[in-house]
């Protein structure tokens, strides 16, 4: 009896089993199918990922050496638009050179024909300039001369007019100036940088001023070449002002 319950179980086992199989193989089958797709499907991601991977590095490789070869370029048209400039600049120089060039050819060949015109050759026009430049320093010698002649007039004049006793104001060189160069302990008189050489005549009167101020007048009484002495005039003294040494005086 319990031999036939063995049997029994175990004909039920392998019965279960062989459904079990039955069953179960189309599913494995199936999963083996699906595991085969997607390995498939992997390796092919792999691969079109490592193709990818190729295409960016020479994509960014080629990126690269455009850069590079746009900073080359962005320099060299730098360095040639400097070039430029400097080539344009000479340029204009040399017009503006032409020009001048140009201009004073142009003023020569005119002043020439104006020379030829008068029928004067280069021998004489040099002639004609050393005669003008003789005559222009003779004419400063006379100039010279006349000045001194001048002032040897009025000297004589003021001095003919001292002994006469004539009183009237004697005239000095418009805009006649010095300064008091010493005063006498007792401030009657004053001692001026200035003396015949610039015209300055005995018993000519000028103003004595300090910062644009009056401070008195004086007469002048003796003349040298450069220096005279004068009189302070106390009745043009004004209230307690002094003559300093540095004081101006003025015609």
């Amino acid at each position: 009896m319990l031999r036939l319950f063995l049997v029994l179980a175990f004909l039920a086992a392998l019965a279960a089993l062989g459904i079990g199989q039955f069953m179960v193989k189309p599913k494995v089958d199936e999963l083996n199918a699906t595991v085969a797709t997607v390995t498939g499907e992997r390796d092919k991601a792999q691969t079109d990922k490592q193709a990818a991977d190729k295409k960016a590095k020479e994509a960014t490789a080629v990126a690269e050496k455009a850069v590079k070869e746009s900073s080359a370029m962005k320099v060299e048209l730098e360095t040639t638009t400097a070039e430029a400039v400097v080539q344009r600049a000479r340029a204009d120089k040399a017009s503006a050179d032409r020009d001048v060039v140009t201009k004073t050819k142009n003023e020569s060949q005119e002043k020439l024909a104006r020379w030829e015109g008068l029928g004067l050759q280069p021998e004489g026009v040099v002639k004609i300039k050393e005669a003008a430049r003789k005559f222009e320093e003779e004419k400063d010698i006379v100039v010279a001369e006349n000045k001194v002649l001048l002032f040897d007039i009025n000297l004589l004049a003021n001095k003919l007019k001292k002994y006469e006793g004539d009183n009237s104001e004697v005239v000095l060189p418009k805009g006649l100036h010095g300064a008091v160069t010493a005063v006498s302990p007792a401030s009657d008189f004053v001692f001026l940088d200035i003396g015949s050489n610039h015209g300055v005549l005995e018993r000519g009167k000028m103003m004595v001023h300090r910062g644009g101020k009056l401070i008195t007048k004086v007469m002048i009484v003796s003349v040298d070449t450069n220096r005279s002495v004068a009189n302070i005039l106390k009745d043009w003294s004004q209230g307690d002002l002094t003559v300093q040494v540095g004081d101006g005086v003025l015609y």
